[in-house]
């Protein structure tokens, strides 16, 4: 009965997708992804001839969040809930805002922190890019399209404003591909195009995004003690 009823649910969302537009489509997948009690997710980011990033998550229905954060030999840990944050260093675990504004913390970890401030779970993410998203169509029975400069600019940063000291990207460009299950959001991958600018000097880059969703409904978030104190402090 239980295999009776999830096929019946499967066949629903399909039809439900196939009448909207592409963009209705990746808003609906989103939204089924969000309403899962929790999931777990992998990003990997590739750059020639640069160590491979990563981001593993895990996440629940109410935006409670841990995630691990790796690039190269350098590992973070950080965790959500609602607007607040921490992040482990070297010194223990601090809020985002206290490891963001302390001048003695490490660059890499003050980097890490503003991207947690500035976090968008993958189905916040998909709804968010949903519009964005030029030239969107479905092919091969997957959704592919275009990023704008401003759009590749945005992913490129992480959703963070660039500082004055900061990197930049001029002149992106980028295409993008998602992937639906069961009417919910399984994968999507983009890649970007362009130069980053650091202190005047321009460098020609080509980074990709690939994430991907897994362990939905069996994922479990559990948030370290002094991490909590933080969140809660």
């Amino acid at each position: 009965m239980k295999k009776i009823c999830l096929f019946l649910a499967t066949a629903l969302a399909a039809n439900l997708l196939t009448g909207a537009t592409p963009q209705e489509a990746l808003v609906a997948a989103a939204k089924n992804l969000a309403e899962k009690s929790n999931y777990s997710w992998k990003l990997t980011v590739e750059e020639p001839d640069r160590p491979t990033g990563t981001i593993d998550g895990k996440i629940q229905k109410d935006g409670t969040a841990f995630l691990v954060l790796a690039r190269g030999d350098q590992s973070f840990q950080g965790t959500l809930k609602g607007s607040k944050g921490a992040l482990k260093t070297d010194e223990g675990w601090k809020s985002l805002t206290d490891a963001v504004d302390d001048s003695s913390e490490s660059g890499p970890a003050r980097f890490v922190a503003r991207l947690l401030q500035n976090f968008k779970a993958p189905s916040a993410e998909v709804s968010d890019l949903a519009a964005k998203i030029k030239d969107l169509k479905m092919a091969d029975g997957n959704y592919t399209g275009t990023l704008d400069k401003e759009t590749a600019k945005e992913l490129f940063l992480f959703h963070i404003r660039p500082d004055a000291n900061g990197p930049d990207l001029k002149d992106g460009k980028g295409s993008i591909k998602l992937w639906i299950e069961g009417g919910a959001i399984s994968k999507y991958e983009y890649t970007i195009d362009g130069s980053v600018s650091v202190n005047g000097d321009d460098r020609e880059v080509k980074r990709t995004y690939t994430l991907e969703i897994k362990d939905v409904g069996s994922t479990k978030v559990s948030i370290p003690d002094e991490a909590l104190k933080r969140l809660n402090g």
